[in-house]
C-alpha cells in the first residue's frame, strides 16, 4: 500500500514540476524560439578550455566546473537544452572548430572585432581587470607601456594576445596553452611576468596552493566575458541572453561567492612597505638635522680648543698613515685571496663539468656499444632460424656486419681519444700526394653518399706539389668530416676540396645540411658532443670525432674551423703547413 502512494507522490510531482517548467519557458520564449528549443534541445555542442579556472575548467577525469559552468546550468534549467561537452585541448582547437561548425558555444569569450567575424556573443555576465603578474619581488609596480625588455607569457588566442598584438607588436611575447601553463614558464624563468586576471591568481594561489605569485601592473583591458555561437545561430544567442535575464540576483551572487574570492592588496606588493619607506626617510631626515645642529655646537667648542685639537690632529695624521699603509697590505691580501677564490671557483667548475661529462660518457658508451651488440646477437640468432630464405639471410648478415661496423668505429674511438690523451700518437711523415689523399677519401665514401641521394663532388684549384705530413692522419680526419656531413645532409649535395694558399695547404668539407646550432658551436670540438639530438640509431656516435679531428689536426701543426648557416649548411676547414722537407 505504502509502495504505491511513495510511486503516486512521485508522479505528481514530477508532472507539477514539469508543468511549473513548460509554463516558464511558455511564458519567457517566442513559439519560433520553443519550437527551436525542441528541435535542438539534444544536439548542442559546447567545449569547455582545458584551464581557464577559477571560470572555467575540466578535471582529471573530464569533469567541467567554474563559474561560467554553473551560470551554463542555469540556462540549461531555465530553456530545458541540453549542452554536450566537446573535449579540445587549447583555445586555438576551440576557435577553429568554431570556424568549421564543430561547436555550437563557447563561453568565457571576450568579444573582439576579429572574433566577431565569424561568432555571435551573447549579453556580459561577468567582468574583471586584466593584469600582470610575477614571481620576482624586484618589480614591485610595472607600467605595461613601459615593457619592451620585458619577457611577457600570454595564452594563444586570448583577446589579451589579440591586443598586444594589434597595439605593440613589438613587445616580446612567450605564448602558451594556458594561465597554468604561463605559471610553470615563469617558475622555470622563461619568462618575466603572466597576463591573467585577478580571478584566475587567487584561484591559482588558494586552490592549486603555487605561492610567490603577486600582481605587479594593470593591462589597460577588461574581461567582459560572454557565451559565442558561430555566425547563423541568432535564435540561440538569443536564448541564452533571455535565460540568462532571468536568472535571479540571489542565484547570480551566490555563484559569485562560490568560484570568486578576491582580496586585491593581498596579491600586491604590501602597502605597508611604503609606509615604512617613508617612516625611514623622515626618521633620517631628522637624523641628518640632528647630525647638523650638534656640529654646529661642535664648530664653537673647536674654536675654545684649538690648541688641543691640533696636538691630536699631529696624532691622528700619524695613526692614520699607519692605517693606510695597513690598509695598502690588506687590499693587496683581498686582492689576492680573490684571485685564489676565482681560481678555486674555475677548478670546482671544470671539476663539476668533467663529472658531467664522464656520467654522460659512460651513459652514452653503455648505450652506444649496447645497441649495435644487442642487433649482432639478436640477428645472429635469427640467423639460425633462417633455411631457404637467402632474401632474409643476406639482409641480416648485412645488419650484423653495419652493427659490427658500427661497434669498430666506437672503439677506434676509444682508442684514439685515449692515445691522443695519453700522448701515444706519433706522426709518420713522409712525401705525400695531397690530391691523392682527397680521391682516395672521396672513394672510401662514395657509396655512402649515393645510397642517401647526395651528390658528391671533388674541387681542386690545379696541381699541387708533393709535401710532407701523414697520410694515414689526414686520410682520417677528412674520413670523419665527411661521415658527419653525410650524417646531417638529408640532400642536396657535399663538396670536398682541396688548395695551396701561400704556406698552407687547405683541405675543406662542405655540405647543404641542417648547420650547426648557435648554443653548442663553442663546444662543437668537445669531448661527447653531438650536434643534434634526434640522430637516428643507425647514425649515432659517441661524441668523440671532432675532438679527434682536432687533436690530430693540432699534432699536424694545423687548424680547424667551420663556417655555418642554420637549415643552410656546413664547411670544415683544415689547414696544415706546407713542408718539402
Amino acid at each position: 500500500m505504502w509502495r504505491g502512494t511513495t510511486f503516486l507522490s512521485i508522479c505528481i510531482f514530477l508532472f507539477t514540476w514539469n508543468y511549473s517548467l513548460s509554463g516558464q519557458i511558455d511564458s519567457l520564449f517566442t513559439s519560433a524560439e520553443i519550437q527551436w528549443i525542441e528541435k535542438h534541445k539534444i544536439t548542442l555542442r559546447f567545449a569547455p578550455e582545458c584551464f581557464c579556472a577559477p571560470l572555467l575548467y575540466t578535471d582529471s577525469v573530464g569533469g567541467v566546473y567554474g563559474l561560467s559552468v554553473d551560470y551554463l546550468r542555469e540556462i540549461e534549467r531555465i530553456s530545458g537544452l541540453r549542452f554536450n561537452n566537446q573535449e579540445c585541448r587549447s583555445l586555438s582547437e576551440i576557435l577553429q572548430n568554431a570556424r568549421d561548425s564543430k561547436l555550437d558555444l563557447i563561453s568565457t569569450l571576450k568579444p573582439t572585432s576579429k572574433r566577431k567575424q565569424y561568432l555571435d556573443f551573447t549579453n556580459s555576465y561577468f567582468e574583471i581587470q586584466v593584469m600582470l603578474i610575477s614571481d620576482k619581488i624586484a618589480y614591485s609596480k610595472l607600467d605595461f607601456l613601459e615593457l619592451d625588455d620585458y619577457r611577457i607569457a600570454v595564452t594563444k588566442d586570448y583577446a589579451a594576445y589579440d591586443f598586444i598584438m594589434n597595439n605593440f607588436p613589438h613587445y616580446k611575447l612567450v605564448t602558451v596553452p594556458d594561465d597554468l601553463a604561463g605559471v610553470e614558464i615563469l617558475r622555470r624563468k622563461e619568462a618575466d611576468v603572466l597576463i591573467t586576471d585577478f580571478a584566475t591568481l587567487s584561484y591559482i594561489n588558494n586552490e592549486l596552493k603555487i605561492k610567490g605569485l603577486r600582481a605587479v601592473g594593470m593591462v589597460p583591458l577588461n574581461y567582459n566575458l560572454s557565451f559565442a555561437c558561430p555566425k547563423g545561430m541568432d535564435t540561440l544567442v538569443t536564448i541564452i541572453n533571455k535565460s540568462m535575464a532571468a536568472i535571479s540576483n540571489d542565484t547570480k551572487n551566490e555563484i559569485y561567492k562560490k568560484w570568486i574570492n578576491i582580496d586585491p592588496d593581498r596579491y600586491w606588493l604590501n602597502r605597508s612597505v611604503y609606509r615604512w619607506i617613508i617612516l625611514g626617510t623622515v626618521s633620517l631626515l631628522l637624523i641628518i638635522l640632528f647630525i647638523v645642529l650638534w656640529n654646529f655646537g661642535l664648530q664653537k667648542r673647536v674654536e675654545v680648543k684649538t690648541q688641543d685639537l691640533n696636538k691630536e690632529l699631529k696624532l691622528r695624521l700619524a695613526k692614520e698613515d699607519e692605517l693606510r699603509k695597513q690598509n695598502v697590505k690588506y687590499i693587496k691580501l683581498y686582492a689576492h685571496v680573490s684571485d685564489l677564490n676565482a681560481s678555486l671557483e674555475e677548478a670546482m667548475q671544470k671539476s663539476q663539468e668533467s663529472d658531467r661529462l664522464k656520467t654522460a660518457f659512460l651513459h652514452t658508451i653503455s648505450h652506444e656499444i649496447r645497441t649495435p651488440l644487442n642487433a649482432i646477437i639478436g640477428f645472429g640468432k635469427m640467423l639460425e632460424n633462417v633455411t631457404n630464405n637467402p632474401a632474409k639471410t643476406k639482409n641480416y648478415r648485412t645488419i650484423i656486419c653495419n652493427s659490427g661496423n658500427q661497434l669498430l668505429q666506437i672503439v677506434n674511438s676509444l682508442l684514439d681519444i685515449s692515445k691522443i690523451e695519453a700522448g701515444q700518437i706519433k706522426l709518420n711523415l713522409q712525401l705525400v700526394n695531397f690530391h691523392d689523399i682527397l680521391t682516395e677519401a672521396y672513394n672510401l665514401n662514395y657509396l655512402q653518399a649515393k645510397e642517401k641521394g647526395l651528390e658528391f663532388s671533388v674541387s681542386t684549384e690545379g696541381l699541387l706539389p708533393r709535401g710532407i705530413s701523414d697520410q694515414l692522419k689526414l686520410m682520417q680526419v677528412l674520413n670523419n668530416l665527411i661521415d658527419n656531413a653525410i650524417k646531417f645532409t638529408n640532400k642536396g649535395n657535399i663538396v670536398i676540396g682541396v688548395k695551396r694558399i701561400d704556406e698552407e695547404i687547405q683541405f675543406f668539407v662542405r655540405d647543404t645540411g641542417k648547420g650547426i646550432r648557435n648554443e653548442i658551436r663553442d663546444k662543437i670540438f668537445d669531448r661527447f658532443i653531438q650536434s643534434e639530438d634526434n640522430i637516428p640509431e643507425e647514425h649515432r656516435g659517441a661524441g668523440l670525432g671532432l675532438s679527434i679531428c682536432k687533436a690530430l689536426v693540432e699534432l699536424l701543426e694545423g687548424n680547424i674551423w667551420f663556417e655555418s648557416k642554420l637549415e643552410k649548411g656546413t664547411t670544415f676547414f683544415v689547414t696544415i703547413p706546407y713542408r718539402t722537407n
